[in-house]
């Protein structure tokens, strides 16, 4: 077992990786919730004369502010997606490169999908927490500075 790298071990079905959440995955989290909720904020501006509009003929503030969050997680299900998708790809890559280059080994590759499910699960609620000031934003909006809005 010396011979495998820090942080593997031989499983039955082939040689798996233990990832630990480490404390700079948190960082990236959170900075990507902040450019995530910059980029929501910087929507909304764009679109306060819409907003104007939709208000002007009946939408409600509640209403307003569930469509920004209901963007937000749609924002957040596509890229938890890709996220996902990536990381598979690239982990795949670098494992069977790693694997085949160094020791001449092969594996076979497995995909942990309650994992895929809980890691998209919390891109939506990071990308929902993080849309919730920009949707308070939207449904403050007055609706006569909105309509004259350039």
């Amino acid at each position: 077992s010396g011979r495998w790298p820090r942080g593997c071990h031989l499983h039955p079905t082939g040689l798996r990786h233990r990832h630990r959440l480490q404390p700079r995955h948190h960082v990236q989290q959170s900075q990507v919730a902040r450019r995530h909720r910059v980029t929501l904020l910087a929507s909304v501006l764009e679109r306060t004369r819409e907003i104007g509009i939709l208000r002007s003929i009946g939408m409600l503030r509640n209403q307003v502010s569930r469509v920004v969050i209901i963007e937000s997680m749609l924002l957040g299900i596509i890229g938890g997606t890709l996220g996902a998708g990536a990381g598979i790809i690239i982990g795949w890559m670098s494992l069977e490169g790693f694997l085949k280059g160094d020791y001449g080994a092969s594996m076979q590759y497995h995909v942990h999908t309650a994992s895929l499910f809980w890691a998209i699960a919390l891109a939506t609620l990071l990308a929902a927490l993080a849309g919730v000031y920009p949707a308070r934003r939207a449904a403050k909006t007055n609706i006569v500075e909105a309509l004259s809005y350039e």
